[in-house]
């Protein structure tokens, strides 16, 4: 597998449920877990911490299968990445909803920090109210997509 214009993707907790328990569950698409297991090796593929705890406590499905794979595809925080993320809370504080461990605002934050990231989330853009993901990312000039639009990207596909 060849990096792509040395893009990394930085996945949202919602896509990871959905990719892996709704999308492409493993047990009728293993190529496409193998492939990202493969991108996350390379460093192509990853998430934040904080994105673990809102995909479970690990006991089974993608929070078992991300914890099988770590630290690869784990993210860390530094002083950087928090001072980027109080930015991100500061200018979007309803972005949390309220959770105070919310992957959401990380979400952006590491992609500030990474040159070429790209920010994978389900999400839409919102119109009004509650901001969403994309919208944050649009106004801190970082680049979303979603798992499908990563997948092509990465030229998973399935033989």
């Amino acid at each position: 597998m060849s990096r792509v214009r040395n893009q990394v993707y930085i996945i949202d907790a919602a896509s990871w449920i959905a990719c892996h328990e709704e999308r492409y569950p493993p047990d009728v698409f293993p190529g496409i877990w193998d492939r990202i297991r493969d991108a996350a090796a390379e460093e192509m593929i990853k998430t934040p911490r904080q994105a673990l705890k809102e995909v479970g406590d690990g006991s089974k499905g993608v929070s078992a299968w991300i914890r099988a794979i770590q630290p690869s595809i784990v993210l860390q925080e530094t002083p950087s990445i928090v001072d980027k993320m109080n930015e991100v809370i500061l200018r979007f504080p309803t972005l949390t909803r309220g959770v105070e461990e919310s992957a959401d605002p990380w979400l952006v934050a590491h992609a500030m920090a990474l040159s070429d990231a790209v920010v994978v989330t389900e999400e839409v853009r919102s119109m009004g109210g509650r901001p969403r993901i994309p919208n944050v990312c649009a106004a801190f000039d970082v680049k979303s997509t979603n798992l499908l639009t990563m997948f092509r990207r990465l030229s998973f596909k399935l033989k």
